[in-house]
């Protein structure tokens, strides 16, 4: 990442003393933001809902949260089933035209 690209921010995760310092591509600064505001919103839903539970395992409930979210995202993203279907189709279409059906 070239320097005049890159951007340091800082992201306030709400139980962590320190915020985070990254640096990040310029374009990618309001996807970090946007992100750490949905980690702080997800922390803060899990602290009302289990507020004896230890931070440890708000913070697992929540990666597990946002983990299984982004495999059901990447699941509905797999065009490999539609494309085996698609195939069948065009196969069957072939055989049929191919069967000679007149006019």
């Amino acid at each position: 990442m070239e320097k005049n690209d890159s951007l340091k921010i800082n992201l306030k995760i709400l139980e962590l003393q320190e915020p985070l310092r990254l640096d990040v591509r310029k374009d990618q600064e309001q996807v970090y933001r946007t992100a750490g505001a949905q980690i702080n919103s997800a922390i803060k839903l899990y602290r009302q809902k289990f507020p004896l539970t230890p931070l440890e395992k708000i913070l697992s409930m929540v990666l597990l949260n946002f983990a299984v979210k982004s495999l059901h995202v990447a699941d509905e993203q797999d065009i490999n089933p539609l494309m085996k279907e698609l195939e069948a189709l065009e196969a069957n279409l072939k055989t049929y035209l191919d069967t000679g059906v007149s006019e």
